[in-house]
């Protein structure tokens, strides 16, 4: 009698064990594509952020020159009535 419940105790310490195993391999393997995506998201802002900046600065600069143009053509009319 005491033999087969220690049998049977074993084999579930066996299965729980296993079990365990198994969750820590899945938990690992989730931990492991969010730190992918984590990464993978952080790039990506990262890129718009560069690129949001790139495209400010052309408006700058294309602001200004549109602003020195319309200088330059006041200033020509002033000289030319």
């Amino acid at each position: 009698m005491d033999t087969q419940k220690l049998i049977r105790k074993n084999k579930k310490i066996k299965m729980l064990e296993d079990e365990n195993k198994r969750l820590k391999a899945l938990i690992k393997t989730h931990f492991d594509s969010s730190e992918q995506l984590r990464l993978d998201t952080f790039n990506t802002v990262e890129a718009l952020k560069s690129e949001f900046h790139y495209l400010r600065d052309e408006l700058i600069i294309a602001d200004k020159g549109s602003k020195l143009a319309s200088e330059r053509k006041s200033t020509a009319r002033t000289y030319f009535k």
